[in-house]
């Protein structure tokens, strides 16, 4: 019988684009309506490796989206909120939750006169409608979701139709029997796609509609499963290679729990068919089934081993693990009716906002002179544990404001106020830095020595400046605060000096054709970042200056 080929490759090409397209939807619908509660439930309920299994079970099952607690569980082992052997319970039980996917399109696969099509329509209209019609946010997350399922299903039933075909190729069905017939082969095929599509359940999928339509045999199923598994951590690792150490330890903690997994697997792999012709009658239950216990015992095999296996990944992946604390140290509300102690507190906690913009700029600086992204995780978590601490002391000193003040207190509150939002704005600017950074990596823009050698100049008086502006809020000294303002302002106008000096050079470089021109417009803007945050220190001398000493009345103090 003659194959259609034109009409089997499309259905492959445009099944496949729908199927990666309607998972990622989904994933994402999922996750924006989850996502804060996600957040909350991983972080609170992970005391130990077997919660963490089963919280990263459940998860995962619900959100359908492994990469994105995987991404969670590595953002919380740098902020210090879990350690390295709480996050492997996570990634085992992620593991498991993944299969959920399989598993509920298995099951819809298999139910006799179900019109896949139909109800890809169905919730592809229904979908399109919450999206577009309701205006609040969980409705059109849901919507998002239930319209990416959709597009799943559709793609299944054209890839289905499609390996209609392919089944009459005696070609085609001896080639994938070769594949099951030689396991290793099998799981070399899964590496490779699933490493392509960047994504498991797309190649899981496509094995469920290939074996559906009888084109794949169980052996073969189950080879390109095993495969899916280790491909899917080709991705994380690539990922992982300029993310820190926590990151790259959470990579390896992945894949190697799928390559033992996978290889004790392919050891007893004639039982684990067995196995699978045993637990149901229906190609497609079999393959989900066996998916998802080869997981589980993937997971019995090492929670009890965790202790070991986070000792080896500490030895396969060495270095200290940086830690960004969360949430205020020294804001406490039964100290607000003690408005000077108050204060004191609030003060230190600026300080410590300061110092960790500090440690941004330090950061993003070694990426410029690096040519690295590796510190980018490190300096998104300091922003963002500095945002929150900014709202937190706006929310302390408003409701400070609202009890009895002497009015130096009311100015002082009155010039914090302006001080945390400047600290906050210079860690957004650190952000951009490193930002540009990140940039100039990964788009490989060339920046000459002696450019890099210029914005190291101006860092340097930079940090000075910003160091004096932290210092300020610790110091209790009137006079001494006045001394260190007065330098804050001198070096505000070498920096000034300076930022003109380097902009002039580099523009006679770009003239000369030693920097790429793409860099000139990075290369300014890092500039200009690294003034205003000096333009920040000076606001926040002069915030702290005024109002720890004049006894005047201050027309912005609140209350």
């Amino acid at each position: 019988m003659d194959i259609p080929w034109v009409e089997l490759i499309l259905a492959v090409l445009g099944g496949t684009a729908l199927l990666m397209y309607g998972i990622q939807l989904a994933g994402d619908g999922l996750e924006e309506a989850a996502g804060p509660r996600m957040r909350r439930f991983l972080g609170i309920m992970t005391r130990n490796v077997y919660l963490g299994f089963l919280v990263g079970t459940i998860v995962v099952a619900v959100v359908g989206s492994s990469t994105a607690v995987s991404v969670m569980t590595v953002g919380f082992v740098n902020a210090g909120v879990m350690n390295l052997q709480q996050a492997c319970g996570i990634i085992y039980g992620a593991n498991v939750g993944t299969t959920s996917d399989a598993i509920a399109i298995a099951l819809l696969m298999s139910v006799e006169k179900l019109n896949l099509r139909m109800l890809a329509l169905a919730m592809m209209g229904l979908g399109f409608a919450m999206m577009f019609f309701s205006k609040r946010r969980k409705f059109t997350s849901a919507g998002k979701a239930i319209f990416g399922f959709g597009m799943v299903f559709l793609a299944l039933s054209l890839l289905s139709s499609g390996a209609v075909h392919l089944k009459n190729s005696e070609a085609a069905v001896a080639m994938f029997a070769s594949l099951g017939a030689r396991p290793l082969l099998g799981v070399f095929v899964g590496i490779v796609s699933t490493f392509l599509v960047h994504s498991s359940s797309t190649t899981v999928a496509m094995n469920l509609a290939l074996a559906q339509a009888g084109v794949l045999n169980i052996e073969t199923s189950l080879a390109l499963i095993l495969g899916d598994n280790i491909g899917t951590c080709l991705t994380a690792q690539i990922a992982s290679l300029n993310t820190s150490v926590a990151g790259r330890r959470t990579a390896w903690a992945h894949t190697l729990h799928n390559v033992i997994g996978v290889a004790i697997a392919l050891i007893f792999f004639p039982y684990l068919v067995k196995f699978a012709v045993w637990v149901s009658p229906i190609a497609v239950r079999r393959i989900a089934f066996t998916h998802a216990l080869f997981n589980v015992g993937c997971a019995a095999l090492f929670l009890p081993l965790t202790k070991q296996f986070v000792a080896l990944l500490h030895r396969i992946v060495p270095g200290e693990v940086v830690t960004v604390e969360t949430g205020p140290r020294f804001l406490d509300k039964l100290l607000i009716d003690r408005p000077d102690v108050a204060l004191n507190q609030v003060r230190r906690e600026i300080v410590s906002m300061g110092e960790m913009s500090l440690e941004m700029l330090d950061d993003a600086m070694g990426m410029l002179r690096d040519n690295s992204t590796r510190q980018m995780p490190t300096v998104e978590q300091r922003e963002s544990a500095v945002d929150g601490l900014e709202e937190e002391c706006v929310k302390y000193m408003v409701e400070l404001s609202q009890r009895p003040l002497e009015l130096a207190q009311s100015n002082t509150v009155a010039g914090l106020l302006h001080a945390v939002s400047d600290i906050e704005r210079i860690s957004d600017h650190a952000l951009n830095i490193a930002q540009a950074a990140e940039e100039r990596t990964n788009e490989r823009l060339r920046i000459t020595h002696e450019a890099i050698v210029g914005l190291d100049q101006i860092y340097q008086k930079v940090t000075e400046n910003l160091r004096d502006a932290v210092a300020m809020l610790a110091i209790e000294d009137a006079a001494e605060r006045r001394e260190m303002a007065d330098r804050i302002w001198d070096r505000e106008d070498e920096i000034d000096d300076m930022e003109q000096e380097i902009r002039r050079g580099h523009i006679d470089r770009l003239r000369e054709g030693a920097c790429d021109p793409d860099a000139g417009i990075l290369y300014v803007t890092v500039l200009s970042n690294f003034e205003r945050i000096s333009d920040h220190c000076t606001n926040v001398a002069e915030d702290v200056r005024g109002p720890l000493d004049v006894t005047e009345e201050r027309p912005d103090a609140p209350g």
